[in-house]
């Protein structure tokens, strides 16, 4: 019992701070000056309604004793008290709703900006705690516990100080009762939450992989159908299912039985109440208005106790949500800007690369690693330039670092080693987003957001460019291939469908290498643009691309097949693997302008050559 009281305290200290911190997360001088009007309200609200059943005792006593003077002036007070009870309360659930439509917008912000302030590396690499699905667990925990706290434990903590406090001026023999179920109560809380939390979150973590199990055959019904398991996948979701609600019902089942034992003890102290406050009457002590207010406020007490745990135990079903959100926001920012980073306006861009190494730390790692150790590096020491308007494109086997390179190159984290010179400043000394607006960016998986054509065309555009003309639309859409007549029903407003579902996986991929386009950027990063086409598209769009890059515009270009980049490029880059360089060596394996010099003095792109069957002269 001891062992489990801990337990339970350890459990209560840790909700304690989790929502302490939730509550700085939330906290600005509005929503401070809100609460403080809704405490004040409720405490007014919450005194009105408990000192009602003395006033009915008193019109019970003036029936008792016949005396209508009596009966009339309780009845007066009554009246009173429920009117302004009433006006008070309306004023407070207005505060209640201000403050918490206040708390819910800052924690909005609050989100958001957490999310928008990490790198993207660390949105890579810390996914499982910056996930969607991760900080929506926690933003709904903290709604909830919110809800909890406004809307039913402040009210019942405040009546049960209140009632206790009359019941001790009415019959300091009851409050002692009183005292002593409070302590029974809060004993048998600590026995049945520190099971529930226990058994609960066990049934709970089982319950969501479950569903994501059950939601991922939903949504991939055609891998199912196609390796007829429908009837495997459905015994296997009911088991599972029966399995878990077993459990479910046993926990809950031993709970309500808890419930009802403490339920009649609660009942016995009422009893109890109600006999010492018949007995005061029936000997004259007492008056029988005195009665009333006696059970009223004894019996509201009790009731009040059993919500607060019941209250207790929801805030704690939902520590294990907010303690992972918690972890999300206090990941330390990686790539930001330094004090004093500069701006970088138009002109020509010249990149350096110089003894580039990267490994990635993750908090893995480090939980795994707490006294450090080696980290194996995807990028080592890579050392290249890329003059104003060459396109470069960067050739290596899968998993030799190439799309690392060119994250680093978007400053998504800062490289371990080495540095990376923009016009030969250090990356770390620019400001990222005037960087971001000299980028044009195109992903090898397709960024579509929810809204029309023109809406993720001119997305990225900034200042002057963000009004670019129908007319200069048209063309750059005309000249990339995005002009898909059976999707542009109406035009550049056609709806492209969440995550670009309207489209298909090749449009998709245009409709981003234009958006990109249309930032008109000093230069260009691009991750294999054009896989998801067929060759004859392809073709056109990489003819389209050429036109497009003109001189002053600089590119590196992620090529997975060779063909991509061969007429569009004037240097090529040749990875090795990292896991095979040794002795402080360079990654890069090999620098020409051509293929055919590649193919005679690196070995990488010899089999890669051979591989994708590619002709050389």
């Amino acid at each position: 019992m001891k062992k489990r009281i801990q337990q339970y305290l350890d459990n209560f200290r840790e909700s304690i701070q989790l929502y302490r911190w939730a509550w700085g997360l939330l906290k600005t001088p509005v929503a401070v000056k809100w609460s403080k009007r809704m405490l004040v309200l409720l405490t007014i609200t919450v005194a009105f309604e408990m000192i009602s059943p003395r006033l009915v005792g008193g019109i019970i006593s003036g029936l008792q004793y016949h005396d209508g003077s009596a009966i009339i002036w309780a009845f007066a007070g009554w009246l009173a008290c429920y009117f302004v009870e009433r006006f008070v309360w309306i004023r407070q659930a207005i505060a209640r709703e201000w403050l918490i439509d206040t708390t819910w917008s800052r924690l909005d912000e609050a989100i958001s900006q957490c999310l928008f302030n990490k790198a993207l590396g660390q949105h890579r690499h810390e996914n499982a705690l910056l996930s969607p699905s991760n900080i929506e667990k926690g933003r709904s925990a903290i709604f909830d516990g919110q809800s909890h706290i406004v809307f039913d434990a402040l009210p019942a903590v405040e009546r049960v100080i209140l009632m206790f406090l009359l019941v001790v001026m009415l019959s300091p023999f009851i409050a002692m009762l009183l005292a002593a179920t409070f302590v029974m109560h809060v004993a048998w809380m600590v026995k049945t939450n520190q099971r529930v939390l226990t058994d609960g979150s066990l049934i709970d973590r089982n319950l969501r992989r479950w569903n994501r199990y059950r939601t991922e055959r939903w949504e991939k019904i055609e891998r199912v159908k196609t390796s007829a398991k429908e009837l495997e996948e459905l015994e296997t979701m009911t088991t599972r299912f029966d399995d878990i609600m077993v459990a479910d019902r046993t926990l809950w089942t031993w709970f309500i039985r808890q419930e009802g034992y403490r339920g009649t003890i609660g009942g016995f102290s009422i009893l109890i109440a109600m006999g010492y406050g018949a007995y005061q009457v029936y000997h004259g002590i007492w008056s029988l208005g005195t009665l009333y207010p006696l059970l009223a406020w004894s019996g509201d007490f009790v009731r009040g106790l059993w919500e607060i745990g019941h209250i207790e135990r929801k805030l704690s079903e939902g520590l294990p949500r907010l303690k992972s959100m918690r972890e999300a926001f206090n990941i330390p920012c990686g790539a930001v800007d330094v004090p004093g980073a500069i701006a970088i306006n138009d002109g020509p861009i010249r990149i350096e690369f110089r003894n580039v190494s990267m490994a990635y730390q993750t908090r893995k790692h480090e939980e795994e690693n707490p006294d450090g150790g080696e980290l194996d590096e995807t990028v080592k020491n890579v050392t290249f330039c890329i003059e104003p308007g060459e396109k470069v494109a960067l050739i290596g086997p899968s998993g030799a670092g190439k799309t690392t390179i060119s994250a680093l190159l978007m400053r998504w984290m800062n490289p371990n080693k080495g540095a990376i010179l923009i016009n030969g400043q250090d990356l770390r000394g620019i400001e990222i987003a005037s960087w971001m607006r000299q980028i044009g960016y195109v992903p090898q998986r397709s960024l579509i957001l929810d809204g029309t054509f023109r809406y993720n065309l001119l997305y990225s555009l900034h200042g002057v460019n963000e009004h670019m003309g129908d007319e200069e639309l048209w063309r750059l859409m005309r000249l990339l291939k995005v002009d898909f007549e059976e999707r542009l029903v109406h035009g550049l407003e056609t709806r492209v469908g969440r995550d670009g579902i309207e489209l298909s996986g090749g449009q998709a991929q245009r409709v981003m290498l234009a958006a990109a386009v249309a930032k008109r950027p000093r230069f260009m990063i691009i991750d294999e643009a054009t896989s998801s086409l067929d060759s004859t598209t392809e073709k056109q769009v990489q003819k389209g691309l050429a036109t497009v890059l003109t001189p002053d515009v600089g590119a590196l270009i992620i090529a997975h097949r060779l063909s991509t980049v061969r007429k569009i490029c004037g240097k090529f880059i040749v990875l090795k693997n990292s896991a095979a360089i040794h002795n402080g060596d360079s990654q890069i394996e090999a620098i020409a302008p051509s293929f055919e010099e590649l193919y005679q003095i690196s070995p990488t792109f010899r089999q890669l050559a051979q591989d994708q069957e590619i002709v050389l002269s």
